[in-house]
Order: C-alpha cells, then sequence, then structure tokens
C-alpha cells in the first residue's frame, strides 16, 4: 500500500488526498501550511494500513528537509514494530542545475509516483519491486516550474512580488517522441498561480501502468464464481452416481458468499490476505467435506503469498503447499478419484514458474489448465478409494469425479480471466 504526505502548502493538502482510491494512494497526511505533518500522525496511518493487512507500505515522500526527516522517524518507528515500510524521495525539480547538498526538490513528478506505484501494488508487485521500479523512474523524469504570481501564508504579506505582465518560457523543438500527454489541475497552488511540464522518459510497461487500472484479482474471483453458478447442475449430475448430488449446490453457495462479500469489501492488496478471507467464506457458507477441504487449501495456500511475496513462483509455491495440506489432512492421494486428481498435475506443472521467463509464465498456466482437465477426465477410469465414492460399487462410477471437474473449471476460469485482461 502506497501513504503520501506533505506540507499543506501550495494546494498539496487537497492534492495529495484526491489520489487516495483503488490503484493508487492508500492513504494521504498532511501537515500545516509550510510545516511537515508529524510523526505521530504519519505512524498512525502506516499502522492503519498494516492493521489493514497490508504486506508493506510506502512512503512518497516530496524532498524537502522537514519531510524527509518526520517521514523518517515515522518509517523506522513503523519498523520497530514489525511493519515493513519503504521510502522513495521523489527530486524532481529542473530549476536549478546545481541543486546542493539539499537536492532538487519534490514537485508534480510526485503524481507520476502515486499511479505507477499504486498500479503495481494493485497488481500484486512486491515492496522491492515498487521501490525498483519507481526508483529507476524517477532518475528520468523532470519538472520545471513557473510562478505567474506570489504566495501568502494567512495573515502576512506576499512572499515576493511580482509586476503585472506577460510570461513567456521558451522551447525549442528537440525532436522528441511525446507518447502520451496528460493535462489539467493535478496539483494546485494555495493563492497564487503557476504552470509546470513534467516530462517522464517512459517504455512500454510503465505506459501500460499509466493506463486504466485492471483489477485483476476482483475480476478473477468474478469469473470463477460465475463459472461455478453455470456449472451448478453439471456437478450435480455428476455427484448423483457418487454421492448425495449436491456438489453444484456447494460450490454455488460458496460462490454466492463471494459474490456477496466482493459487492461491499475493497479486495486486499496483500493475496495472503485475501486468501485468508476466502478461507473463512468458504469455511462458513460452503460447509461438509469440500468447504473444509478448500479452506485447508486457501489457507495453507496463504503463507506463501504474504509480506510482498506474490510474484509467479510465490504463486506456485501457494499452490503446492494447499495441494500438500489436504493431502496430509484428508488422508486421499493422486489416484483415488478425487479433486487431488485435477489439482496435483497442476501443481506440479506450475512449479516450472519458478524458472520461466516473463514471457512464458502464461504458456505454463495454460499447460497447467490442460493437465487439470485431462486429469479430471482421467477419474472416469479410476478406482475410488477416498470419500463418499470409495462406499460405491465400481461399475457405476462410470463418469468423470465432481470435485475433480469443479477443480479444473475453477483454473480455467482463472485462466480465462487472466488471458481477457491481458489483451
Amino acid at each position: 500500500m502506497c501513504l503520501q504526505g506533505s506540507r499543506s502548502e501550495r494546494g498539496l493538502t487537497g492534492a495529495n488526498g484526491s489520489y487516495v482510491g483503488a490503484g493508487m494512494l492508500s492513504a494521504a497526511v498532511a501537515g500545516g501550511v509550510f510545516a511537515s505533518p508529524p510523526p505521530a500522525s504519519i505512524l498512525a496511518a502506516i499502522l492503519s494500513l498494516h492493521n489493514a493487512g497490508a504486506c508493506g507500505v510506502l512512503l512518497i515522500v516530496k524532498n524537502y528537509t522537514g519531510d524527509r526527516l518526520n517521514f523518517g522517524l515515522a518509517a523506522e518507528q513503523a519498523r520497530n514494530c514489525g511493519v515493513a515500510v519503504d521510502v522513495v524521495i521523489v527530486a524532481e525539480d529542473c530549476a536549478f542545475d546545481r541543486p546542493g547538498k539539499a537536492g532538487r526538490r519534490g514537485l508534480c513528478g510526485t503524481v507520476f509516483v502515486h499511479k505507477l506505484a499504486g498500479a503495481m501494488a494493485e497488481e500484486g508487485s512486491s515492496l522491492d519491486q515498487i521501490v525498483a521500479k519507481v526508483t529507476e523512474v524517477l532518475k528520468g523524469t523532470g519538472t520545471l516550474g513557473v510562478s505567474l504570481s506570489p504566495c501568502s501564508v494567512p495573515g502576512c504579506l506576499p512572499s515576493f512580488d511580482l509586476p503585472p505582465g506577460d510570461m513567456e518560457l521558451g522551447l525549442e523543438n528537440r525532436g522528441v517522441l511525446v507518447a502520451r500527454v496528460m493535462s489539467g489541475s493535478f496539483m494546485t497552488s494555495l493563492e497564487m498561480a503557476g504552470v509546470s511540464l513534467t516530462l517522464m522518459l517512459a517504455n512500454e510497461e510503465t505506459l501500460r501502468l499509466f493506463g486504466p487500472l485492471s483489477p485483476v484479482m476482483r475480476e478473477v474471483l468474478q469469473m470463477v464464481c460465475s463459472t461455478l453458478l453455470e456449472k451448478q447442475e453439471e456437478l450435480n449430475s455428476l455427484d448423483r452416481a457418487a454421492g448425495d448430488g449436491d456438489c453444484g449446490n456447494t460450490h454455488a453457495q460458496a460462490a454466492r458468499a463471494i459474490q456477496e462479500w466482493l459487492q461491499g469489501h475493497v479486495v486486499p492488496g496483500c493475496p495472503g490476505r485475501l486468501l485468508s478471507v476466502l478461507a473463512g467464506l468458504v469455511q462458513e457458507k460452503m460447509g461438509g467435506s469440500s468447504g473444509a477441504l478448500y479452506s485447508l487449501f486457501l489457507t495453507a495456500a496463504a503463507a506463501h503469498v504474504t509480506e510482498g511475496r506474490s510474484n509467479a513462483a510465490a504463486w506456485a509455491g501457494a499452490m503446492h503447499a494447499g495441494t500438500q495440506a489436504m493431502r496430509r489432512y484428508g488422508g486421499a492421494e493422486p489416484g483415488d478419484r478425487t479433486m487431488l486428481d485435477a489439482l496435483c498435475p497442476a501443481a506440479d506443472e506450475l512449479t516450472k514458474l519458478t524458472t520461466a521467463p516473463p514471457g512464458g509464465q502464461m504458456l505454463i498456466l495454460q499447460a497447467a489448465v490442460q493437465r487439470a482437465t485431462s486429469g479430471a477426465e482421467s477419474t472416469r477410469d479410476l478406482t475410488a478409494r477416498a470419500g463418499r465414492a470409495s462406499y460405491i460399487a465400481a461399475e457405476r462410477l462410470t463418469r468423470p469425479d465432481p470435485g475433480a471437474v469443479a477443480v479444473a473449471a475453477i483454473l480455467r476460469a482463472v485462466l480465462e480471466s487472466m488471458e481477457r485482461q491481458k489483451k
């Protein structure tokens, strides 16, 4: 989660607060006029985000001495409380050729940082990944600001005199390719007029992060829920030969519970926190052995995608941990005609994510879904050795196991959602 704060000068109070929202800032802290926010207020905001389930907190600080000191103190205090915190200093002012030891000031380029860091956090990037990306981008970012009128502290005279007249800033054509232009009142001023121009070197990945927010996890969950509701009767039909015919109903109950939760909650940016929430929902709303097994899987998996670990390798580890928990406590193994016959082949395939290049990750996910589908289909020829189906005569079990079919459908829904969002 991203936290930004500053003194309340030049209208910055409204600027930072207005960027709090999905895909941008999680919180903003304001100080008094020409004063940095106190460390106690900053620490309170950090702890609030931590208690809400943040894997880590990134402090975005403009390069002013008071801001650096107060945010630095709050960061150290938060670390002493066990919170993962990092700080990015924005210093992109181009007004001075030689800014001296104090460095360049932080200006409107901060808004770019809000967008980039917020988009990466929403996608599940780790704190280290976000800091590295923002630091890289800031090296190629510069702002030139021009005052068109003086400002004043309330109750005081203007800080300088500026005679009326036109002001012109001469620019030359340097042949720079402009990929995108954003013009507006992104960071306004108190009692003064001015303009600023911020330039940022951008590659394809940076421009993607500047695009509209794609709530990845929310859309994945919605697709999974829709799929389970569509397959309700198919799963019930498969279950009538081997159980009590309610496999589709129990999965539909879980899907409706998740849909209801999505309507009233913000999806946590920390994947581990999200999996823990889902574990509680299926345990309470799904019920039965299926609810317990899914809850076991999600709870064990959650530990592998916390504290900022949400990359492809971490998800592969989470999948493996979840399947191992189901095997350990459920007693079933691959080949016993259960959901593990779809889940385990997929988990094995996903272990390849630990060494795959970024471009090959989607191919591995596609292969994992195909192996899950094949595993589910293979259960029609297996002898049931676990669950209620193990009490049924083998000659009656001629159709695939409903639990395995449900798992394959869930994984395919995840894949289709991610493919759709990549387009």
